[in-house]
Order: C-alpha cells, then structure tokens, then sequence
C-alpha cells in the first residue's frame, strides 16, 4: 500500500510541466519549495519524491552495488529523508536548479555512502 501510494505521488510529482526544454522535471527550487508548503497534498509529494529517490538507489544498489552511491538502512522515515534533503540543498543555493533527484541522491549519499 505505502509503495502504491509512493508510486502515486511521483507520478503526480513527474506530471508538473517543464517550461523549458532542457529542464528538469523536478528541479531542486521546486522540490524545496513544496517541501516547506504546510499543504498536506504538498507534503505528500515532497515525502513521495524522496521515497521514489530511494527506492531507485535500492535498485542501483542490487543491481550494480560497486557503483550505488548511497546505501540507506531500511527504517528511514520519509520525513528523515526530507529534512535531510532540505537541509542538503539550503546550504547548496547555487545548486537548486540542477534536478531534484540529483540533489536528494547527493544527500543521501554524503549521509549513507556505501561500504566499497
């Protein structure tokens, strides 16, 4: 149920268009943006597209575990991954506009690197 539901939320996240043709669909400005809206709705999504980050670094990490960049212990709450996202990318204002994924995978992976 909570990975549908994640699932929802992205998609629902990926489907806000894109004004330029070379932008992200989710850039670090809009993430943050909607991360700090109080909305319910909006903090669905931001708690959402952190959960969707992970769980492709989970796959990353079965998949090709010499390359993962991030290892996340399971039993992180999506509200850890978000203030840590948050606090990732306030101290990084020079970087908001690169993609939101991006940003979050550079988070986790300075918090969680993987063992080599």
């Amino acid at each position: 149920m909570m990975k549908s539901t994640a699932i929802t939320i992205v998609g629902a996240f990926l489907l806000t268009p894109a004004h330029a043709q070379n932008r992200p669909i989710v850039d670090g400005n809009a993430w943050y943006e909607r991360c700090w809206d109080g909305a319910l709705n909006t903090q669905a999504l931001c708690h959402g597209y952190a959960l969707g980050v992970v769980d492709v670094l989970q796959v990353w990490k079965n998949t090709a575990p010499d390359t993962a960049p991030a290892c996340i212990p399971s039993g992180i709450a999506s509200s850890q991954l978000r203030d840590i996202g948050l606090q990732y990318i306030a101290t990084r204002t020079k970087e908001r506009h690169k993609p939101a994924s991006e940003l979050l995978i550079s988070a986790f992976q300075e918090q969680w690197p993987c063992k080599k």
